[in-house]
């Protein structure tokens, strides 16, 4: 009886790691809305103050949403990426876009971490669920064409050159 425990136990613990560490894919993942359709609208808080509308940033370049929270840790391991992203990239647009979080507990997280780029309030969840966001970080990138060109949990300096080539 115990080890037929330990077995499902086990096997339980298996399935959740590998549900909890998706690929990263061009076309489309468990955690994102499909590759190549027309982006979502959408108008959210700034941090900074006053609303900011999705396509008001598109059309000139890339934007990329970094869907996140601040209390999840993979999440902040990926802000020195953004960060260079946002620092060595003038084509992409970096947008951190902050789920169920209050405006004070972001607020002293990206003085924190010292945030260099847009930051956004999905004070709801309704943006996150518009875009099929299933963990976190879940990066979104949208080209020029307002069409998304990749969702994963993370992205590679090299899958940004290719969105920037293709226009």
């Amino acid at each position: 009886m115990r080890r037929s425990i330990v077995f499902t136990l086990a096997l339980v613990v298996l399935l959740v790691a590998s549900l909890g560490c998706e690929g990263q894919s061009a076309e489309v993942t468990r955690s994102g809305a499909p590759h190549r359709e027309k982006a979502p609208d959408f108008t959210l808080a700034g941090l900074k103050g006053g609303d900011v509308k999705l396509s008001s940033l598109t059309g000139e370049g890339v934007v990329l949403l970094d869907f996140t929270t601040t209390w999840c840790p993979h999440c902040v391991t990926i802000i020195p990426a953004l960060k260079e992203i946002h620092a060595n990239y003038k084509d992409v647009k970096v947008v951190a876009v902050y789920i169920n979080e209050s405006k004070a507990n972001v607020e002293k997280f990206a003085k924190k971490h010292d945030l260099p780029y847009l930051v956004l309030l999905d004070s709801g969840g309704s943006v996150a669920t518009q875009y099929k966001v299933r963990g976190v970080p879940t990066v979104v990138a949208i080209g020029k064409d307002g069409l998304i060109r990749f969702t994963g949990h993370h992205i590679s300096k090299e899958e940004i050159d290719r969105i920037l080539k293709e226009g």
